[in-house]
């Protein structure tokens, strides 16, 4: 897909960079009037109060407050935007030929919650312990992507963190979603999660044929303003394929990080991070499919395949997908037409036992459902760009 040059003359994007401050906790009067500070969503979308594993991330820094959206992706691991952790050589506007990165931000600067607004409550957030990203100093586009070891795990009932689809890279025209923390509208509040559905991928790396984005990132649809930098867009699955890099003035053109393309260094980080925390590590951070249908329960009995949560019923047994990275559990094998079953004994006493019986059905209802480019503008909600009242003292306007 080539952008059109009225297209691109909307593709505007703005730099809003936080700079460090290392803070050992926050302090209760102080942090209730940051908070406030950034109480100012997606676009065009609604309250959302299920995503919990979408978080907003508060920053304090030098007198200023910031704030960001992030996803959940281990207990102890939040997928964010580089550019919410560190600021840009070039300020508000990102230049795909020259905008690099600063120094990464300390990690206590930071803080993160699952609730549904920006409360100024302290008890509500976790500290940060460690900010991981690929290079510092590196250019902005195509390297907009971080990792938050948060200093205590969140075990939240309900909250039950995201696959960030590592194995399988997304194609033009798919069907996401986006969730973020960020302003509704040019003048709209932010600080409460938002959703929007229904979007639809434009194009995804060289095939975007645009120098303003870089191969290891997609175009999106619409709907996401500042404050949703770093939040996530997630595929029919509900999985991660995106993280908010920067857009166009007026909630449009967002440019997201591919996640695909940082399958390693995503697996890495989490490997580590639960692996030092003493915690399970997620079974698609050391290989196994994300795909949903590879994770169904199986063996529990059925006759119709809608007894069973995979819809596929084999034998008078609920079965699932798999194949060398996705294995059956014990006890089973992976058949020939890439279900799990049970091994049958060879009628003439040899052979290797491998089953031939074909799954009952298999439904595809298993799945649930004008300006200058080079001033492209990260989502972050900045203090000044996010005033919410009297409590706003501390504030200032990064950039």
């Amino acid at each position: 897909m080539r952008l059109s040059s009225s297209t691109v003359s909307r593709l505007v994007m703005v730099g809003l960079g936080f700079s460090a401050c290392a803070l050992p906790g926050p302090n209760p009067d102080e942090f209730a009037e940051a908070a406030a500070s950034v109480s100012q969503a997606i676009d065009g979308g609604y309250l959302d109060t299920k995503d919990t594993s979408v978080v907003g991330i508060v920053s304090l820094m030098n007198g200023g407050v910031g704030s960001c959206s992030g996803s959940l992706i281990a207990p102890n691991v939040v997928l964010t935007a580089q550019h919410c952790v560190a600021s840009i050589s070039t300020g508000e506007g990102v230049d795909c030929a020259t905008s690099t990165f600063g120094a990464t931000h300390a990690a206590t600067s930071f803080y993160v919650t699952t609730k549904t607004s920006l409360s100024q409550n302290p008890a509500d957030y976790r500290g940060v312990k460690e900010v991981l990203v690929s290079s510092e100093k590196s250019l902005v586009c195509g390297n907009d992507i971080a990792i938050l070891v948060l200093s205590q795990s969140i075990d939240e009932a309900g909250v039950t963190p995201r696959v960030p689809r590592v194995d399988e890279p997304l194609e033009k025209g798919e069907l996401y979603y986006a969730v973020g923390y960020g302003q509704r509208g040019a003048s709209g509040q932010s600080g409460t999660r938002y959703r929007r559905d229904n979007l639809k991928t434009r194009c995804v790396g060289e095939a975007c044929m645009s120098n303003q984005i870089d191969v290891r990132e997609w175009l999106g649809d619409t709907g996401i303003c500042q404050g949703d930098s770093g939040g996530p867009a997630c595929d029919e699955q509900d999985r991660i394929v995106g993280v908010v890099s920067r857009g166009g003035a007026g909630c449009i053109l967002p440019v997201y990080e591919h996640v695909a393309s940082w399958a390693d260094f995503i697996k890495t980080a989490v490997v580590k991070a639960t692996t030092d925390a003493s915690i399970p590590t997620p079974d698609w951070a050391t290989g196994f499919p994300t795909d949903r249908n590879f994770h169904f329960d199986v063996g529990g009995s059925c006759k119709l395949t809608s007894d069973c949560d995979s819809n596929a019923c084999l034998d008078g047994y609920c079965t699932r997908m798999c194949n060398d990275q996705g294995p059956c559990p014990a006890g089973y094998e992976c058949g020939s037409q890439g279900y799990c079953a049970k091994p049958k004994a060879p009628s003439n006493g040899g052979g290797s036992g491998e089953t031939t019986t074909e799954v009952t059905e298999v439904s595809a209802c298993s799945l649930t459902s004008g300006q200058d480019p080079t001033k492209a503008m990260p989502w972050i909600v900045t203090a000044a760009a996010a005033l919410a009242g009297s409590m706003v003292r501390r504030a200032r306007r990064r950039g």
